[in-house]
C-alpha cells in the first residue's frame, strides 16, 4: 500500500505491506494531522489531494474509509465491514471502535486494509514489522519501523543454550524436542495464577520471567507476524534481567518450514494481502496444502529430515 496525501502545509508518503499496521508515537507526532486531513480530502477540499494504491491500482475517494470521533457507525458493525472490500480502512485512536470489546474479531473476519492509528492493540495479529512511529524528512512526513524492518533482525543468537522457550506448546515446540535433545525445552503447559496454562503470544514474557529464575542461558522463539504488541514486554523483561537471553524472531514456525529445501515456497507480507490476518495464517494454510503437517502433531518428515534444520537453527549450541 502506498499513501501520498499532500494538503496546504503538509505532504505525508507512506507505505505499508500486509493486512494490518499500526502507527504509534506520542502526542504531537502527527497521527491526529494525518487523520484530519484525510477526513477534509473526504469532505472535498480541493487543495488537498491523495494518491492511494494497492498493488499498484488505484483507489477511489469511496474506497478509503475513516474512523475518527466524528464518525460514527449505526447498526450491525460486522456487517457494515464485511458490506465491502479491499478498501483502505484508517482508524483514529479517538474512535469509538477502539472501546468494542469484539472489534480484534470484526476485524480479522473484514477483507480490508487496516491502518491502525493507536498505541496499542493486543487483539489483533499485528506483526513486530509492521509496528510504525511518523517521522518528518525533509518536510515529508514518511512512516518509519519503529523496531525493525523486517522481522528476523530481532534474531540474536548468544551460545551456549540451556533452555528453549517457545511461545506455543505444540508445533515448534516439538519441533525443537526431537532436534535439540542436548537442551531443554519447555514443557507444553507452564503454571500461571495457580493453574496449568496453555503457552500463547499474551503470556510469553510471563513464562521468561519465571524460567530467568531458574536458568542462565535461554533462548526464546516467537512468532513475529503476530507479536507486534507484546515484543516491548519482552525486551522488558530481557532489559531487566543480568541472564543470557538469545532470540529467534521469525514471522512464523510455518513460514521457515516453507522456507526449507523440501518446499522452497517464500511468503511475505505482500502475498497475505487483505484475504489473510497474518503471515503465519497464510504460511498454515499453505503447509496444509503440501503436507499433513497439524499444529499438534507434525508430520514426519519435520522429525526425520534434517534438510529443516536451517539458519538461523545451525547457529545454537547446547551447553557442554
Amino acid at each position: 500500500m502506498h499513501i501520498e496525501l499532500i494538503g496546504k502545509k503538509q505532504h505525508y508518503s507512506l507505505d505499508f505491506e500486509g493486512k494490518f499496521n499500526v502507527i504509534s508515537g506520542l502526542s504531537g507526532s502527527k497521527k491526529t494531522a494525518f487523520v484530519k486531513l484525510l477526513n477534509k480530502y473526504k469532505q472535498g477540499v480541493h487543495s488537498i489531494t491523495l494518491n492511494a494504491t494497492v498493488n499498484s491500482m488505484r483507489l477511489g475517494k469511496d474506497q478509503i474509509e475513516v474512523f475518527s470521533n466524528e464518525r460514527s457507525i449505526v447498526g450491525d458493525i460486522e456487517a457494515y465491514f464485511q458490506s465491502f472490500d479491499h478498501h483502505l480502512v484508517i482508524i483514529d485512536e479517538s474512535s469509538e471502535l477502539y472501546r468494542r470489546k469484539d472489534i480484534g474479531h470484526i476485524l480479522k473476519k473484514s477483507n480490508n486494509f487496516f491502518v491502525l492509528i493507536s498505541r496499542a492493540v493486543g487483539w489483533l495479529p499485528i506483526s513486530v514489522d509492521s509496528v510504525y512511529q511518523l517521522v518528518d524528512e525533509n518536510h515529508v512526513i514518511t512512516n518509519r519501523a519503529l523496531y525493525c524492518t523486517k522481522n528476523n533482525e530481532l534474531t540474536t543468537i548468544i551460545n551456549p543454550v540451556e533452555y528453549i522457550l517457545t511461545e506455543d506448546g505444540m508445533s515448534s515446540r516439538l519441533f525443537f524436542l526431537n532436534w535439540f535433545k542436548n537442551i531443554k525445552v519447555c514443557d507444553k503447559t507452564f503454571c500461571y495464577k495457580g493453574k496449568n496454562t496453555q503457552r500463547d503470544n499474551s503470556l510469553l514474557h510471563v513464562a521468561l520471567e519465571e524460567e530467568l529464575l531458574r536458568y542462565n542461558y535461554l533462548l526464546v522463539v516467537f512468532d513475529a507476524s503476530a507479536y507486534g504488541y507484546y515484543y516491548p514486554l519482552l525486551c522488558d523483561v530481557i532489559r531487566n534481567s543480568k541472564k543470557k537471553v538469545s532470540l529467534i524472531s521469525w514471522d512464523s514456525f510455518e513460514n521457515y518450514i516453507l522456507q526449507c529445501p523440501a518446499y522452497h515456497t517464500i511468503i511475505t507480507k505482500a502475498d497475505v494481502s487483505c484475504m489473510f490476518n497474518s503471515i503465519e495464517q497464510l504460511s498454515t494454510e499453505r503447509l496444509k496444502q503440501l503436507s499433513s503437517y497439524d499444529k499438534g502433531k507434525l508430520p514426519k518428515c519435520l522429525l526425520t529430515d534434517r534438510s529443516f534444520i536451517q539458519p538461523p537453527l545451525t547457529q545454537i549450541k547446547a551447553m557442554e
